[in-house]
């Protein structure tokens, strides 16, 4: 694109048809800047255009002219009116390339009438639309081949554009403010909406300063919210009518009086918010407040509470306003229900299957085994099933059954008396006994010993047992939830699992899913233990990043909820605060299994280079260190021993000398490069 000044040479031949032209230019200028209608009048800001284009044109004639505008949110010139619609896709395509060669910032910080050279368009006139808040458009016109500049045309046609300008930029304030006065008057309009017999005077209001304070009034007496002011000395000084049907009581009841002794529940509850605002000047935003009505209905409110200050008779208060979400509260109970069951998360379909039958199991005293891999939270199942049953005042008994031996889990499980056995000096309650009137939890259920298998069995059937060493046979009143992470039918198969037991256990299988079959409770399991970790260890995570999570989602998580907790936990200890990015993670969930071959990737020490390596080289395997990770993010470094002089001076070279970027060629830190080279006699 070529550039050139717009104005012309002042020596222009003083002739009789130079000076009827300017005279017809001057005859135009009266005119300029000024439009035959008010901006309350103008449809749109295309008609505004044609208008402007037409004094152009009768200043100064053009093949074809444009105005692209500013827009408001991109900030980007945008196509608004061409003269010829059949040009202006032509239009917009060279006025994009002339944004691109710079050829708009140059006319912008010009400030004046600039003629530029197109390649598709030949000569245009480029003139900004700008006012004192910055620039509004472009004006954008095509040259005629056979028409001079001249110098008064081109002021002209700049007064004319400037005025344009002005009144392009106060069309949109117009609108601006009568889109804001519209927005205004419905919103008045719906506050008001039952006092229809004063709505032509709560529109005066708007309109009239003096009636201010009316309309304040009315406002404050539709809210639908409870709104209540008190002077220092806690004396209501106004209620409005959401107040007086809520504490069933009438202004001029109240008004006055000291609101403990109105209304004693809402001044002890909001004590300390009152002692806060009026002593101190602080605002109260959203706390939550519980309050017992005359109908002794439990409703919680909403608390806002503010200072305020009249400033003619000095008058100082505190306004309360309460807002009513019992309902809220008890649809947002309803939903938490949904999403946990006690201390279990989530909300993927398997998992809302799963409350649904644990609500069915709560208050029956059948069996249960509960089938899953180890970390899926299976003493979580046993848990909720004893604390929201009929036995949740009784004990809850648990028992890790593998990691007892047969003589020394019999003792545990029924108790001994003394001299049973060697060390026996003294009876002993087994854990049937202390669970009377609640529930055992027997975990690793499948890792017992055949005769251990007997003894349960016939404490399932009858609820009958004998403590070891002892003939006197003994009842027990208890629930039984039973674990395993093995495959019971399979153990049954092979004869190590009694399958009279199995079908015992087996009354209602709960299965709880591993953590990569309900990836959708990924994102709530995390914020779960975000928060936990927040609290217990002091810290301020706030959550974790795009790439964190990727990572989440796609590592295998053999060891389930427990593997995620430890890693939250891990990640938690060194970010401390703001979000967990990969760098926080251990190790394991962003490496690979070194045993997988996929994983292994083949690197030469640099890249770029495509010489010889050296008869002695061979590459080297190495373990992705982030095989979860964007390709962005990973680093690759090769054994420093592997490396040959050979492959040291092509990198050197590669790098033009510098031994920073040769080392990072090489996968190595500076300092071993240097330690390289003296080793390979190079340095």
């Amino acid at each position: 694109m070529l550039e050139h000044e717009a104005l012309g040479s002042p020596d222009k031949k003083n002739t009789p048809e130079n000076r009827q032209a300017l005279l017809k230019i001057l005859e135009a200028a009266t005119g300029m800047g000024h439009f035959g209608y008010r901006l309350s009048e103008a449809a749109d800001v295309s008609s505004m255009l044609s208008e402007i284009a037409a004094n152009v044109e009768a200043i100064h004639p053009f093949k074809t002219m444009a105005f692209l505008l500013v827009d408001e949110e991109s900030h980007d010139f945008v196509m608004t009116w061409c003269s010829s619609r059949e040009e202006e896709d032509r239009i917009t395509k060279e006025c994009r390339q002339l944004m691109e060669d710079h050829m708009f910032s140059w006319a912008l910080r010009r400030n004046h009438p600039t003629t530029v050279t197109s390649e598709g368009l030949g000569d245009v006139l480029l003139h900004p639309l700008q006012t004192s808040s910055g620039p509004v458009g472009m004006f954008v016109g095509v040259l005629p081949d056979d028409k001079p500049a001249e110098d008064v045309s081109y002021y002209l046609l700049s007064m004319t554009l400037v005025a344009a300008s002005i009144a392009i930029e106060n069309f949109f304030l117009y609108k601006q403010l009568s889109e804001s006065n519209s927005a205004l008057e419905e919103k008045v309009a719906s506050r008001t909406e039952e006092l229809s017999a004063s709505n032509m005077q709560l529109r005066r209001t708007l309109q009239e300063k003096e009636t201010y304070k009316q309309h304040l009034e009315l406002l404050f007496s539709s809210m639908q919210d409870v709104m209540i002011s008190v002077d220092p000395e806690l004396t209501v000084q106004s209620i409005n009518r959401a107040g007086e049907e809520l504490f069933g009581v009438m202004q001029d009841e109240v008004v006055g009086k000291l609101l403990p002794q109105v209304m004693p529940d809402l001044a002890l509850r909001c004590d300390e918010f009152f002692h806060d605002v009026l002593s101190y000047g602080e605002r109260i935003v959203e706390e939550r407040v519980e309050l017992l009505m005359d109908s002794d209905a439990r409703h919680i409110f909403m608390i806002n509470c503010s200072p305020f200050e009249s400033g003619g008779s000095g008058q100082r208060g505190a306004m309360l306003m309460l807002r009513d979400i019992t309902r809220l509260v008890s649809l947002e109970e309803q939903l938490q229900e949904r999403r946990s069951f006690k201390n279990i998360i989530g909300t993927s379909k398997s998992m809302l299957n799963l409350y649904s039958m644990l609500e069915n199991l709560v208050d029956l005293d059948t069996t249960v085994l509960v089938t899953g891999e180890s970390g899926t939270g299976k003493e979580l199942v046993a848990e909720a099933l004893h604390h929201n049953g009929a036995r949740a005042n009784g004990p809850l008994v648990r028992v890790n059954c593998s990691a007892l031996s047969e003589n020394l889990l019999e003792s545990e499980l029924f108790g001994h008396v003394r001299g049973a056995f060697t060390g026996a000096t003294k009876d002993k309650v087994g854990r049937f006994e202390a669970a009377e009137g609640g529930t055992i939890f027997l975990d690793e259920i499948g890792d017992i010993s055949l005769r251990i298998q007997v003894l349960l069995l016939r404490f399932l059937e009858s609820h009958e047992f004998e403590r070891v060493g002892d003939t006197v046979t003994r009842k027990a009143n208890v629930r039984i939830v039973a674990a395993t992470n093995a495959d019971l039918q399979q153990r049954v198969a092979q004869g190590v699992f009694r399958s009279d037991l199995f079908y015992r256990l087996n009354v209602m299988n709960v299965h709880l899913p591993p953590l990569r079959e309900r990836l959708d409770d990924m994102a709530l399991l995390v914020q779960f233990f975000i928060d936990m970790f927040n609290d217990t260890l002091g810290v301020s995570i706030s959550g974790v990043s795009e790439q964190a999570m990727q990572i989440f989602m796609n590592h295998p998580w053999p060891g389930n909820i427990r593997e995620l907790k430890h890693t939250i936990e891990h990640a938690a200890i060194l970010a401390r605060t703001g979000r967990i990015t990969p760098d926080h993670l251990p190790v394991q969930i962003l490496g690979a299994d070194p045993l997988s071959s996929s994983d292994v990737v083949r690197h030469p020490p640099y890249g770029g280079y495509t010489g010889s390596y050296g008869s002695n080289y061979s590459p080297q395997p190495l373990i992705s260190p982030n095989a979860y990770m964007p390709a962005s993010m990973q680093q690759v470094r090769v054994p420093c021993h592997t490396v040959t002089a050979e492959e040291v001076q092509a990198a050197i070279a590669s790098a033009n000398g510098n031994k920073t970027a040769a080392a990072k060629l090489l996968g190595m830190g500076r300092a071993t490069l240097y330690r390289k080279l003296k080793e390979l006699g190079l340095a």
